[in-house]
This record gives structure tokens, sequence and C-alpha cells, in this order.
């Protein structure tokens, strides 16, 4: 990562003391990878959700998989749109074959808006599964709660974030 900093690809960013930094690309480093993004930015309030949505692409794409992050579906403009309005992106799309959308849940939503995902999900046909990565039993059980009183468990699986231990790909692993 030292060099990438030093030939200007990636900035490093500390953002809470103790804590571990954040590595963005740079305007630079989108230009030679011909993506039209604008360079991130390091969102203290999405920090601890962003770095756990860091593993699952990383092992996804280890293995095979292509991944799009929620800033690239956004620029695609691959939302989730019944009736014309944006409901909903992915916190990441992976394609091994099949198109799983992948939600990172570690705040409680209201029930309202969970259900709401859920629909978009299910009314949209575009994705063979939707993993939810959520931390702790109450996350778990409001998840799979709305899981079930849409009658998704077909499409949704829901799985338990183990901090120390990385993520199967979606479609993958337990």
């Amino acid at each position: 990562m030292r060099t990438l900093v030093g030939y200007g690809l990636v900035e490093h960013r500390r953002v809470f003391a103790g804590e571990p930094g954040a590595y963005v690309a740079t305007r630079k480093a989108l230009g030679l990878a011909g993506s039209r993004l604008t360079p991130p930015t390091v969102d203290i309030r999405r920090y601890r959700h962003d770095l756990l949505v860091v593993d699952v692409p990383t092992e996804a794409e280890h293995r095979g998989f292509e991944v799009r992050t929620e800033r690239e579906a956004r620029h695609r403009r691959d939302v989730l749109e019944p009736d014309g309005r944006r409901l909903h992106v992915p916190d990441l799309i992976v394609d091994g074959g099949e198109r799983v959308a992948v939600e990172v849940e570690l705040t409680p939503k209201r029930r309202a808006r969970l259900d709401e995902i859920l629909d978009a999900y299910a009314w949209s046909g575009r994705y063979a599964k939707v993993v939810y990565y959520v931390t702790g039993r109450r996350m778990d059980r409001l998840v799979r709660e709305a899981v079930e009183r849409r009658a998704l468990e077909n499409l949704v699986a829901v799985r338990t974030w183990e901090g120390c231990r990385r993520p199967a790909p979606p479609g993958l692993g337990s």
C-alpha cells in the first residue's frame, strides 16, 4: 500500500485513533482503471459498516466472482425501482453465474423500511439470492422476522457476522 500511496494511486486516511485507517483510490487511480466514478470519501457515520463490507468482495473476488460495489451500482443506475422510484441499492452485487445482492446490517431499520426493501428485492426479479449479514441477536431477529413476514425464505438468507472470521462469499458456505 505504501508503494501505491507513493505513486499517488491511493491515499491513506486515519479516521479514529487506535482504529485501522482507510485507503481510498485517487482520481489518478480511477482514471487508470477506466472508471468514471469520483474519488470516494470517508464518512464516519458509515465507517464501521464500510469496513465490514470490504471483507465480502475481497473473499468473493479471490474466488473468481465479479463484484460491484454500492458506488458502482449507483453510478450504473443498478437500483431497485418499483414504479419508477428508487428504493434501494444493495451494499454489494456479486455475480458468479447468478446475481446475488449483499446487505450488511449493523443498525436496525424501521419495520416498514425493511419490508419495503425486501418487497423491492422480491418484485425486481434481478437477484437469485439476497444475503443479509447481521451483527448481534437483535439484528438477526429483526431481519429474520421481516423475511418471514414477506415469505421470502427462498430468496433471502440471513447470516450472523462473526467479527474475527471472514464471511463466505454470498451463495457459498453456511
